[in-house]
C-alpha cells in the first residue's frame, strides 16, 4: 500500500474538480431505485410467473462474492466488481422502469426479475463489460463461458452485453464509492494538516500509518456496501463519507479528533452538494452493522429484513456450497486454469455431489 501524503495546491484543485463532477454525474447519470420492490414488478403476480422464484439481495450478495472471486483468482482490480454492480443494478432499474410501458417490456422484465439463470447471465455479463472497461482483456466470453462450465455460451453472453449497452445507452464508466472516498481523502489530508498546526499535533508523517490504515478500511467498508442490496439506492458519495466515518472511528482520539474536524471541512466546501447529515449518519450506522456482521462471519441478507423494508427473505442459493475456495491461478496459463472455477449452479447444475476441481 503506497503511502498517504498531503497533494500540493495544484493537485488539490483537481482532486476537488474531479469530485466536484463524480458528485453531478451520480445525481444525474448513476442514480439507482429499488428495483426488486417497485410496484410495476409486482404486477408479474398475475402473470402466471412463481413470485416465490423472484429475485432476492441474498441472491445478488452471493453473485457478488463470486465476481470477487473471479477478480482475485485473476488478479485483476477488484473495483472491478464494484463498476459490474453497478452497471447490473441500473440495467434492472432500466427494464422495470419499461415494464409499466407495455406487455413486451414486461416480458423483458419478468425474463430476469424472475429467472435466476438470466439474472447470473446478467451478472457474468456485467463483469465481462467491467472488465474490458478497465483494459483488462484477458477473459474473452469464451472464458467466461467456461467459467460456467458452459451454462452460457458466448452467444448468450455477447447478446447479453448488448441489451445491456443499449439498455444503458453505453453510459457505463461510473464514479464508484471507493473513488469518491480516496478523493475525499486527498481533501482532508490538507485540511488535517492545518488542524494539526492548530493543534500543535505534529506534522502529518506523525500520522502516516492512519492515513494507510483509513485507505485500506475504506476499501473494506465499500465493497461491503457493494455486497448489499439495501445500498443500491444511495448515493456513492453518501456511502463513501459513511465509510470514512467509520474508518476514523477506530484511530486513537487525538487522530480521530483531526480526521473528523478534516471531513467536516470537506463536507461544507461550496461547491460540494453532499446528503443531509441525517442521512450521512444512518447510512454509516447501517454500513457500521453490517461490516460487523461480515467480519464476525455472522451475516446473510436476511439478517437486516426487520431494519430495512428493502430487504427480502432468500428463498434458494444461487451459486454452488461456501465450502468452495478458489486459488490464485497463474497467469501464463489464464484460459486452462480458470475452466477450473466454480460454475453457478441453476436449474440442477452442478450438483451437490459433483466434484469441483482445484
Amino acid at each position: 500500500m503506497n503511502n498517504f501524503s498531503a497533494p500540493s495546491f495544484h493537485h488539490l484543485q483537481e482532486g476537488a474538480d474531479s469530485l466536484s463532477i463524480m458528485m453531478k454525474k451520480e445525481c444525474a447519470t448513476y442514480a439507482c431505485s429499488d428495483y426488486l420492490n417497485d410496484r410495476s414488478s409486482s404486477r408479474s403476480r398475475s402473470s402466471g410467473l412463481n413470485h416465490e422464484q423472484k429475485i432476492t439481495p441474498d441472491d445478488r450478495s452471493k453473485l457478488v462474492d463470486w465476481c470477487y472471486e473471479i477478480v482475485d483468482r485473476c488478479r485483476l482490480d477488484r473495483e472491478s466488481v464494484a463498476v459490474a454492480m453497478d452497471i447490473a443494478d441500473r440495467f434492472m432499474c432500466t427494464i422495470v422502469a419499461q415494464g409499466s410501458q407495455g406487455q413486451g417490456a414486461l416480458q423483458v422484465q419478468d425474463s430476469i426479475l424472475y429467472d435466476r439463470g438470466q439474472y447470473q447471465l446478467l451478472i457474468l455479463t456485467a463483469i465481462y463489460i467491467s472488465i474490458k472497461l478497465n483494459g483488462q482483456e484477458i477473459l474473452s466470453s469464451a472464458d467466461f463461458s467456461a467459467i460456467t462450465h458452459d451454462s452460457y455460451s458466448t452467444e448468450e453472453i455477447e447478446s447479453m452485453e448488448l441489451k445491456i449497452l443499449h439498455g444503458l445507452k453505453w453510459i457505463i464508466c461510473c464514479p464508484t464509492a471507493l473513488q469518491m472516498g480516496y478523493q475525499i481523502l486527498e481533501l482532508m489530508a490538507t485540511a488535517s494538516s492545518q488542524v494539526r498546526e492548530a493543534k500543535n499535533a505534529g506534522p502529518l508523517d506523525s500520522g502516516r500509518i492512519a492515513w494507510n490504515f483509513l485507505r485500506e478500511e475504506l476499501a473494506f467498508q465499500t465493497e461491503t456496501a457493494v455486497r448489499g442490496y439495501r445500498f443500491v439506492t444511495q448515493r456513492y458519495s453518501t456511502i463513501a463519507v459513511a465509510s470514512i466515518l467509520n474508518a476514523i472511528e477506530q484511530v486513537n482520539d487525538v487522530e480521530y479528533e483531526i480526521f473528523l474536524q478534516a471531513l467536516i471541512y470537506v463536507t461544507k466546501m461550496g461547491e460540494f452538494q453532499f446528503d443531509s447529515l441525517c442521512v450521512l449518519l444512518n447510512v454509516r450506522d447501517q454500513l457500521k452493522l453490517r461490516c460487523l456482521m461480515v467480519e464476525n462471519e455472522e451475516f446473510d441478507e436476511t439478517d437486516l429484513t426487520s431494519e430495512t423494508p428493502i430487504m427480502n427473505p432468500s428463498d434458494g442459493i444461487v451459486l454452488e456450497g461456501e465450502d468452495v475456495r478458489i486459488e490464485e491461478c497463474d497467469e501464463m496459463d489464464l484460459a486452462s486454469e480458470i475452466t477450473t472455477m466454480s460454475p453457478l449452479n441453476v436449474n440442477g447444475l452442478a450438483p451437490d455431489d459433483e466434484e469441483v476441481p482445484t
